[in-house]
């Protein structure tokens, strides 16, 4: 009877030891999971941060509205695959979609989204050439109409602008429309909420003043002081604190804000965009041996628009369900 007993006593010893082993292995294991999956959701937010500082300007330009682009998946320390989605849901509105999966346990994943904005200054179609003072041509001056079956390839849509645009009381050339908006500040230092100051802080390329360049091509140029263009074909957003000279065979597609005004001395100046020059009394000169071409170009202006755009997040992170 008495070894029985210990028999009995034993056997419910070891289920209890067995069912107390079993118990917290099963706790191990909750805590092993919960604490995979906080590091997946570690990884998944540092993963939605790089989606912004990775971004490709060219590529997301070129996305068609309301479509979904998977990028190429991230390895992360030989534990994570995390997988990415950018939609695009309007002109300048994009969604992220991150998913940080296991590579162990498929079942062990984090996802988490943000909708991007891109913060790009916005230039009222007001003219070709937009001035604050005067106008005055000594030598050749031709505007062209805005291409509107061109203006088809960014949405544009139909486009009528005057070539030549004046504050009210500045002359100029025979056939330049006077706007009031060409007399405000806001015109030449705020550009649908985003300042001068603030692109010029953006700038990829810084010109001292009174520099003597080849035309430039980037996103965002600025010149601290007077520029001289002597030549070359540029493009992108090119400001200039001071005044804009042009003395040579010049062309250039996107936008230029002068604060200075322009001087036309010499050559050719081929202007495909949006000019627009602030100045004193006068604001453009073009002299007798020069020659101004102007021409409003809808997309010109809308790709120097977006290709001086920063990304920024415009919510906060979500959980959502990935593509």
């Amino acid at each position: 009877m008495v070894l029985l007993a210990a028999l009995v006593v034993l056997g419910v010893a070891g289920s209890l030891l067995a069912a107390s082993f079993f118990a917290e292995r099963e706790r191990w294991s909750t805590r092993l999971v919960a604490g995979r999956a906080d590091q997946l959701h570690g990884i998944a937010e540092q993963q939605r941060v790089a989606l912004r500082a990775g971004w490709d300007t060219a590529a997301r330009f070129a996305q068609l509205p309301e479509s979904t682009v998977a990028l190429s998946p991230v390895a992360v320390a030989g534990t994570a695959v995390v997988d990415r989605w950018i939609s695009r849901l309007s002109a300048w509105t994009y969604r992220g979609v991150v998913s940080a999966r296991d590579v162990r346990d498929s079942s062990l994943d984090a996802v988490m989204a943000a909708t991007l904005l891109v913060d790009a200054p916005r230039f009222a179609a007001l003219g070709a050439l937009v001035a604050r003072g005067d106008v005055r041509v000594d030598g050749g001056l031709t505007t062209a109409a805005p291409d509107s079956a061109a203006a088809v390839a960014c949405d544009a849509g139909p486009v009528s602008v005057p070539g030549v645009v004046m504050a009210p009381g500045a002359i100029g050339p025979d056939g330049a429309v006077e706007v009031a908006a060409a007399g405000d500040d806001s015109t030449y230092h705020l550009f649908g909420g985003v300042t001068v100051d603030t692109l010029a802080a953006r700038a990829g390329i810084r010109l001292p003043g009174g520099a003597v360049v080849s035309a430039i091509r980037a996103g965002v140029a600025y010149a601290e002081g007077d520029l001289e263009l002597s030549g070359g074909d540029g493009a992108g957003l090119l400001l200039v604190k001071g005044a804009l000279t042009v003395s040579g065979s010049v062309t250039f597609r996107g936008v230029i804000v002068a604060g200075g005004g322009v001087v036309v001395s010499g050559g050719r100046f081929a202007m495909s965009g949006l000019l627009l020059a602030e100045g004193g009394a006068a604001a453009v000169a073009v002299n007798s041996l020069a020659e101004l071409h102007l021409a409003y170009d809808p997309c010109a202006v809308e790709d120097a628009e977006w290709h001086a755009g920063r990304v920024i997040f415009a919510s906060v992170p979500t959980e959502p369900v990935a593509p």
